[in-house]
Protein backbone atom coordinates (compact mmCIF):
# COMPACT_ATOMS: atom_id res chain seq x y z
CA UNK A 1 0.00 0.00 0.00
CA UNK A 2 1.51 3.35 -0.97
CA UNK A 3 1.71 6.44 1.25
CA UNK A 4 -1.12 8.26 -0.54
CA UNK A 5 -3.55 5.42 0.21
CA UNK A 6 -2.41 5.29 3.83
CA UNK A 7 -2.95 9.04 4.24
CA UNK A 8 -6.44 8.76 2.71
CA UNK A 9 -7.37 5.93 5.08
CA UNK A 10 -6.16 7.90 8.10
CA UNK A 11 -8.08 11.00 6.96
CA UNK A 12 -11.24 8.88 6.66
CA UNK A 13 -10.74 7.56 10.20
CA UNK A 14 -10.12 11.08 11.51
CA UNK A 15 -13.32 12.21 9.77
CA UNK A 16 -15.36 9.30 11.14
CA UNK A 17 -14.17 9.99 14.68
CA UNK A 18 -15.09 13.67 14.40
CA UNK A 19 -11.54 14.87 14.96
CA UNK A 20 -11.72 17.33 12.07
CA UNK A 21 -14.05 19.41 14.25
CA UNK A 22 -11.15 20.17 16.59
CA UNK A 23 -8.62 20.91 13.86
CA UNK A 24 -7.07 17.54 13.02
CA UNK A 25 -7.28 17.35 9.25
CA UNK A 26 -4.09 15.74 7.95
CA UNK A 27 -1.95 13.23 9.87
CA UNK A 28 1.60 14.11 10.86
CA UNK A 29 4.52 11.92 9.78
CA UNK A 30 4.49 9.90 13.02
CA UNK A 31 0.73 9.38 12.72
CA UNK A 32 0.97 8.33 9.06
CA UNK A 33 3.66 5.82 9.97
CA UNK A 34 2.12 4.48 13.17
CA UNK A 35 -1.65 4.39 12.72
CA UNK A 36 -1.76 1.80 9.91
CA UNK A 37 0.52 -0.51 11.88
CA UNK A 38 -1.58 -0.08 15.02
CA UNK A 39 -4.75 -0.92 13.12
CA UNK A 40 -3.06 -4.13 11.94
CA UNK A 41 -2.33 -5.05 15.57
CA UNK A 42 1.40 -4.46 15.43
CA UNK A 43 3.44 -3.25 18.38
CA UNK A 44 5.01 0.14 17.70
CA UNK A 45 7.94 2.06 19.10
CA UNK A 46 8.16 5.60 17.78
CA UNK A 47 10.27 8.61 18.60
CA UNK A 48 9.47 12.17 17.59
CA UNK A 49 9.74 15.64 19.05
CA UNK A 50 7.17 17.17 21.38
CA UNK A 51 4.06 18.31 19.54
CA UNK A 52 4.51 15.91 16.64
CA UNK A 53 1.30 13.97 17.26
CA UNK A 54 2.54 10.84 19.02
CA UNK A 55 -0.36 10.74 21.48
CA UNK A 56 -2.94 11.03 18.74
CA UNK A 57 -1.08 8.36 16.76
CA UNK A 58 -1.77 6.09 19.73
CA UNK A 59 -5.32 7.24 20.46
CA UNK A 60 -6.83 7.26 16.96
CA UNK A 61 -6.47 3.48 16.49
CA UNK A 62 -7.59 2.82 20.07
CA UNK A 63 -10.68 5.00 19.60
CA UNK A 64 -11.41 3.38 16.25
CA UNK A 65 -11.18 -0.14 17.68
CA UNK A 66 -13.36 0.79 20.68
CA UNK A 67 -15.99 2.17 18.31
CA UNK A 68 -16.19 -1.27 16.68
CA UNK A 69 -17.25 -2.95 19.95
Amino acid sequence: MNNDVIIIIIIIIIDCLGLQDVGYLIPTDIQAAGIPLSLKGCDILGAAKTGSGKTLAFLVPVRHLVSLL
